[in-house]
């Protein structure tokens, strides 16, 4: 299954049916990923926003959007 926040993706359909917003979550191996802008559980990948060891959002070298970081694993997709 894929679900996605980003309207052009195939996985958004996906997403507003289960619930959107608040209500669907994805897991890496057991653990919930915060900030996951697109996950794929059939594949084993989701996308999430990068976050410095601060914890702050990264920026891209333009300053003009948040950086993406692909992680790769066990991934579930639940609603919550």
């Amino acid at each position: 299954m894929r679900v996605s926040v980003i309207e052009t993706d195939p996985g958004h359909a996906t997403f507003r049916a289960m619930g959107g917003f608040g209500r669907v979550a994805a897991f890496l191996d057991g653990k919930r990923l915060r900030d996951c802008v697109t996950a794929d559980s059939k594949t084993g990948w989701a996308t999430v926003y990068e976050r410095d060891a601060e914890d702050n959002l990264v920026l891209n070298s333009k300053r003009n959007a948040v950086k993406l970081k692909r992680l790769r694993g066990r991934i579930e997709i639940r609603r919550v």
